[in-house]
């Protein structure tokens, strides 16, 4: 069993080694967590997905010795290879399929449960600079049925948003993707369509990764044992509509500020203003893409009814290399009279 979990780690990890973020998921991050948490890494792990470029060599480092030459063509596909590749000095293109099947029951139901995932992978570098990536999904699922009750009631699949209906099977579709460039070690673009993450534990009350992915661009600044993110996002209010028929957009810009103190103690301060565009006609409010401002000001020069502002902060102390603690608090729409 546990070599079947190196193989599949290592097949989901090396995948992606080329492209900008690591899998956005929980064991991906439950299996890489003991390195990147420990006493020694001063990782700023409170910022999701993770960079590829940031986490290499703990990648490298966790799978050394458990590569496998494989003798024939569909084995090494498998287990060791891309399905195509293309590699050169100064550029290169990586193309994989995707496929994810599973199948289950229910206590005491009959119906079978099940996800057929069938994607395609694309990513690749152009320079030492500038990287690219897709990924699409296709999906059918029969979910459990407290699953399928709160999506029947509310309209979306939790975290992966509006789906076909054919009696209890949803049929829906995903994809994300971006570019990324990064001109020197202290400044990382990027802009595409994904989910971020900022905040330590499964969830988190700044920013979580429990809805639909969203276009987004994102600038990240690292110096000294400072982390800095400026993200600014588009939603969409998929029970709105505007007088163009197309739904609602909802505009959140946010910035947080990460900072190691020692080998245990991490502090990040957090602050987001969201704002409605019911008419279609508003936009992106450029009073917002100052990257270095605070928000509760500027929403109240342009009128405090037009958004809503929340600050908060992220605590993390190491007390071991196994065992921390952690926590948040958040402060919705803070006024002072």
């Amino acid at each position: 069993m546990n070599k079947l979990i190196y193989i599949f780690f290592f097949i989901v990890s090396f995948s992606y080694l080329f492209g900008q973020n690591a899998p956005s998921n929980h064991s991906f991050e439950n299996y890489f967590g003991k390195r990147l948490h420990s006493l020694n890494n001063d990782f700023h792990t409170s910022i999701k997905p993770y960079n590829t470029r940031d986490i290499q060599s703990v990648i490298d480092s966790s799978f050394q010795g458990l590569e496998k030459t494989r003798n024939g063509w569909i084995a090494r596909k498998l287990f060791n290879e891309h399905m195509l590749e293309v590699k050169k000095e100064d550029y290169g293109l990586v193309i994989n399929p995707l496929a994810n099947v599973n199948l289950g029951r229910e206590n005491n139901e009959e119906d079978l449960i099940y996800t057929n995932t069938r994607g395609l992978q694309l990513f690749g570098y152009i320079g030492e600079k500038f990287i690219f990536y897709s990924d699409f999904y296709e999906n059918q699922i029969r979910s459990p049925q407290y699953i399928s009750d709160y999506t029947r009631e509310n309209e979306v699949i939790p975290g992966e948003g509006m789906f076909k209906d054919d009696l209890d099977t949803r049929d829906f579709a995903f994809v994300t993707g971006g570019i990324n460039f990064r001109p020197s070690k202290f400044f990382d673009f990027q802009f595409g369509q994904g989910k971020s993450f900022i905040g330590d534990g499964y969830r988190s009350l700044l920013l979580s990764d429990n809805a639909f992915t969203y276009p987004f661009l994102k600038i990240t600044t690292s110096v000294w044992k400072l982390k800095y993110v400026n993200l600014f996002t588009q939603m969409s209010d998929i029970r709105a509509n505007n007088a163009s028929g197309t739904f609602v957009k909802k505009y959140v810009t946010s910035h947080y500020l990460s900072l190691n103190i020692g080998q245990r103690l991490n502090i990040g301060l957090f602050e987001s203003v969201i704002y409605e565009d019911s008419t279609g006609t508003r936009g992106y409010d450029i009073n917002y893409l100052n990257p270095i401002i605070f928000y509760r000001p500027v929403e109240f020069a342009v009128g405090s009814g037009n958004g809503n502002v929340i600050m908060g902060m992220n605590l993390k102390f190491k007390l071991t290399n196994k065992a921390h603690l952690y926590g948040q608090v958040m402060i919705d729409e803070f006024k002072i009279l």
